[in-house]
């Protein structure tokens, strides 16, 4: 990751934080961070850590993915049906565990999360996954595909106008797994920043609501 410095008052020199990052770990105006010197390199943190989000829902499976894919942590689920959860939870939530169970109410929680600059080689193998026509292959681009609206919902993109982008393309792929030709050329021309919000793909966005 490459910034330029940006002279201020003929003095002070200034680069940008990456934004995902700023909204990972939801750092306002005003707020302080720490920056180490090590050598030639200087390392900014924070000893904030992304507040986790919990939920509390009755047991349905639509709901649990939604849950997931819109970034909660933790999700209480009440009235559970254990079988079809622990289902769930191993083919479809990538790095979440059952952690209570109980009779009429269970835990399930994110015990690790996949790293945000994985998300374009999801992408890419999604899409390889879903040129071959073969129910494993589908099954697991749909984890794939829920994994990846995860990442966007809970840490975006540089843009917000990328993040739309891409959880359409996802959302298309999720509706229409067949589409993959057209899907990936999309996708060729926003890895070439050649696409716009205002492009084929891109015309019902406007009208889209995350999840």
């Amino acid at each position: 990751m490459q910034r330029k410095l940006i002279l201020m008052g003929g003095k002070t020199h200034v680069i940008s934080l990456p934004a995902q990052w700023v909204r990972k770990f939801n750092i306002s105006k005003g707020q302080e961070v720490s920056i180490k010197e090590n050598d030639n390199q200087l390392i900014i943190s924070t000893q904030d850590h992304p507040k986790s989000k919990s939920i509390i829902i009755e047991y349905n499976q639509n709901k649990i993915l939604k849950a997931y894919q819109l970034g909660y942590d933790e999700i209480i689920i009440k009235h559970p049906k254990i079988k079809e959860l622990q289902h769930l939870v191993n083919n479809y939530l990538s790095g979440f565990e059952i952690i209570k169970s109980e009779s009429f109410t269970c835990i399930i929680k994110s015990i690790f999360e996949i790293k945000p600059d994985e998300l374009n080689n999801m992408i890419k193998r999604i899409l390889l996954l879903l040129s071959s026509d073969t129910q494993f292959n589908k099954e697991t681009a749909l984890k794939l595909i829920y994994t990846s609206k995860r990442i966007i919902n809970k840490f975006g993109q540089s843009s917000f106008n990328q993040s739309l982008i891409l959880y359409n393309l996802l959302s298309k792929l999720e509706e229409n797994p067949k589409d993959t030709n057209s899907t990936y050329e999309t996708y060729q021309k926003f890895e070439a920043k050649k696409l716009s919000i205002n492009d084929n793909l891109q015309g019902d966005m406007l009208s889209l609501v995350l999840c």
